[in-house]
């Protein structure tokens, strides 16, 4: 882990890149960006239990310390914790930073169904009916499980046992009443991931 935190803040190519600061502002345009798309695409193929998406503080610091190696490719370490949960990444590279950046990147990710890309791996990652954490990294990733599949009914009729409300913003959304930790034993702060040791694997 010394290892890792010690290339994670080495200066690299990209060393004069300028760190945006993640207000509550820029945590709610992307949560509800998230939040909206798939509130629509439940009503429109009536998905009985796609969930209300929540930003973890969690992931937030994962992606920060991901961006600190500079690396354009994505992230090879993606369980995290004891139990070595897995979690998805979505990535996105832009020349120029408007005040709107947030929800151009979700919707940018979203539209890549229309495009001719290899792949679609964003676009399921933004819709997974099971996700519920996000930033740039989701968590459940939707490769976690098979059976995380789509149940068709009406929107919100389908719900886990711990969603078992709709979300009063978005009705077509599993809702929660209260803010799930991705798992006890997860860092709370820089100290506690450099002493707890909670990422499964170092960079070196």
């Amino acid at each position: 882990m010394e290892a890792f935190r010690k290339k994670a803040l080495r200066p690299r190519p990209c060393a004069d890149h300028q760190q945006i600061n993640f207000t509550e502002s820029i945590r709610n345009m992307f949560v509800n960006t998230h939040n909206g798309i798939r509130n629509k695409i439940a009503g429109y193929w009536n998905i009985a239990n796609m969930n209300l998406v929540h930003w973890s503080r969690e992931l937030e610091v994962m992606a920060q310390i991901y961006l600190h190696t500079c690396s354009f490719a994505m992230d090879p370490c993606l369980k995290i914790g004891t139990r070595r949960l897995r979690v998805g990444q979505n990535q996105i590279t832009s020349k120029h930073l408007t005040g709107r950046w947030p929800g151009y990147s979700v919707r940018t990710w979203y539209l890549e169904l229309g495009y001719a890309v290899k792949t679609f791996e964003d676009y399921v990652q933004v819709l997974e009916r099971g996700t519920n954490q996000i930033i740039c990294y989701y968590y459940p990733s939707h490769k976690q499980s098979t059976r995380d599949i789509f149940k068709f009914g009406a929107p919100c009729s389908g719900c886990p046992e711990n969603r078992h409300i709709c979300s009063l913003t978005f009705a077509g959304l599993c809702g929660i009443v209260y803010y799930l930790r991705i798992t006890a034993d997860f860092w709370q702060n820089w100290n506690d991931f450099e002493i707890r040791h909670d990422f499964s694997c170092t960079y070196i």
